[in-house]
């Protein structure tokens, strides 16, 4: 009788709590294989531009006809640049019209992508003003240079790491000294 009063289970069962993590997990290891696979394919790496440079892209209208336009604009988002999903827009004139284009940066159809100019050095990902501002053609073709934190890019979009001279440490090393002739 004390067996069915005090059975040696819990009723109802415990069921563990599903989790997130381990489907994320794989499958950002599945784009980062992918995202690896499409960089060695290409005749082209991605620059590093960011939102108020200059840039001109090279997308395929038809694959099988291999017919290229080229677009070039002031690029005023970058959405996902970490992810195979990386994507950024640019505002362009077309006709006295302005227009943008969101342009997949992963995609078979980016034949490739240029900086034609650089903007100032703020770290804004989206510049949703842009559009906006109804700029002319030639104003289009103009970097984003204003800005509190701006700086002259120098660096063309690649980070380049020199050599810092190390400081003495405190603890002095002994020093030897040769001498050209020898004493006895």
């Amino acid at each position: 009788m004390s067996l069915w009063d005090q059975p040696h289970h819990d009723w109802p069962p415990k069921l563990p709590r599903p989790t997130l993590h381990k489907g994320k997990t794989l499958i950002n290891h599945l784009e980062h294989e992918e995202k690896k696979k499409i960089q060695a394919q290409r005749d082209f790496t991605l620059p590093n531009f960011r939102s108020g440079d200059v840039l001109k892209i090279q997308y395929y209208s038809s694959m099988t006809e291999k017919k290229v336009q080229e677009y070039s604009g002031i690029a005023y988002r970058k959405k996902d640049p970490k992810n195979i999903r990386f994507s950024t827009t640019i505002n362009f004139n077309v006709d006295g019209i302005n227009s943008s284009f969101t342009a997949n940066l992963y995609s078979p159809l980016v034949q490739g992508i240029q900086i034609w100019k650089f903007g100032s050095n703020e770290l804004r990902k989206k510049m949703n003003h842009i559009p906006a501002l109804d700029k002319s053609t030639g104003r289009l073709l103009e970097p984003v240079i204003k800005g509190r934190g701006y700086k002259q890019r120098t660096d063309k979009g690649t980070t380049i790491f020199k050599k810092v001279p190390q400081k003495p440490s405190k603890k002095s090393k002994p020093t030897y000294v040769q001498f050209q002739e020898q004493y006895d």
